[in-house]
């Protein structure tokens, strides 16, 4: 039966998922962070996501997502509307759809594109983790392609081994034509390649004189508190991995380190299907609520633009971040980046943080 009129902390204490203490002591906080209690007691490992679900579908009367129809059973239809609504196609019995979601508002927000696409559908309630799982079930090919074709072919590298065999043959053309001249040949085509490392280096110090110069006009990045937003976003970061599994100590050390409120943060771990030590790693480690694992599927290419590609669709963030493992972010960088954004242009899209190195003796 639904229980519309009680609050989700009453539901959780009458269930046993909670205690009063811990209950009141997660009240009091939201009133400070505003955001919703789900989020707040996912955040700080004191109610499971599954059981927040399960909580919320009896609040609302709504069926709790349990096990899926397999994605043979479900009619084709395209990955961007789903990815873009947080929906996804759950079960399909006789041409009814049973749609599942973790925010019931999403289901309002797309009710009239959900009649188009699914006809007669019923709704069921699922934890972020169960929507994710499904969704790279029921799209995985569709996101893969996309990942790996997304960018236009002339602005991607993706025939760069043609181009290579081109300049190969013509690399190999040049050099028989200059050593019919033997001894000379040889000293020009020395002089050429000498020519074209000088001008590469001129070119990359002139850049990097430029971006120091216009550096210095600009104040580093604060966090404090008085140039904070009244609200502060959503934060997705992106971190790829490959045969890493020595450096995820490292890695969460850092990033449970940070200076954010963790209901509004989300990390996303992304792992190549087949990276066996990466993977062994992270099922013996105990990730933050906060923390996922994207697994990219194997397919033509295995590049870090594609694995970034695959794991964007799934991020939730109002800023995206891209880390690498072995980075070290600042305590305060989150607070910084969006302090940042918040006065600045609203053209601005993108931020770069100046990098130090905390291994020298060995970079």
């Amino acid at each position: 039966m639904p229980e519309f009129g009680k609050k989700l902390g009453q539901i959780l204490l009458e269930q046993g998922k909670i205690s009063a203490p811990k209950l009141r002591l997660a009240l009091h906080q939201q009133s400070l962070r505003h955001c919703p209690l789900g989020e707040l007691l996912v955040s700080e490992k004191t109610v499971s996501h599954y059981n927040i679900a399960k909580a919320l579908a009896q609040q609302r009367g709504l069926n709790h997502a349990e096990t899926p129809d397999k994605p043979s059973v479900f009619p084709k239809s395209a990955a961007g509307f789903w990815l873009k609504t947080g929906l996804v196609p759950w079960r399909f019995t006789n041409g009814h759809s049973q749609i599942a979601c973790a925010n019931v508002q999403d289901f309002y927000k797309n009710f009239r594109a959900l009649r188009q696409i699914c006809g007669d559908f019923s709704r069921v309630l699922a934890s972020p983790a169960q929507i994710r799982s499904q969704t790279l079930q029921l799209f995985s090919a569709q996101l893969l392609e996309q990942a790996e074709t997304d960018l236009p072919s002339h602005q991607s590298c993706r025939s760069l081994n043609l181009k290579l065999l081109y300049l190969i043959a013509l690399c190999c053309l040049v050099t028989g034509l200059m050593l019919r001249s033997e001894l000379t040949a040889i000293v020009n085509l020395f002089h050429i390649f000498l020519g074209v490392a000088l001008a590469s280096l001129s070119l990359s110090t002139i850049l990097k004189i430029t971006i120091f110069i216009g550096a210095l006009g600009h104040k580093p990045a604060s966090a404090a508190p008085s140039n904070r937003p009244q609200v502060l976003p959503h934060i997705t970061i992106l971190i790829p991995l490959l045969e890493e599994p020595s450096i995820l100590h490292h890695l969460l050390y850092h990033l449970q380190r940070l200076d954010y409120p963790r209901t509004h943060l989300e990390v996303m771990l992304i792992l190549e299907d087949g990276d066996v030590e990466t993977q062994t790693a992270l099922l013996a480690t105990e990730l933050p609520s906060w923390c996922c694992v994207i697994t990219v599927p194997k397919g033509r290419v295995k590049t870090k633009p594609r694995a970034l590609n695959f794991a964007f669709g799934f991020s939730s963030g109002d800023i995206i971040g891209v880390l690498d493992a072995e980075d070290a972010p600042e305590k305060d960088q989150l607070l910084k980046v969006a302090n940042q954004f918040a006065m600045a242009d609203p053209r601005l899209v993108c931020l770069q943080g100046r990098l130090d190195f905390y291994n020298a003796h060995k970079n």
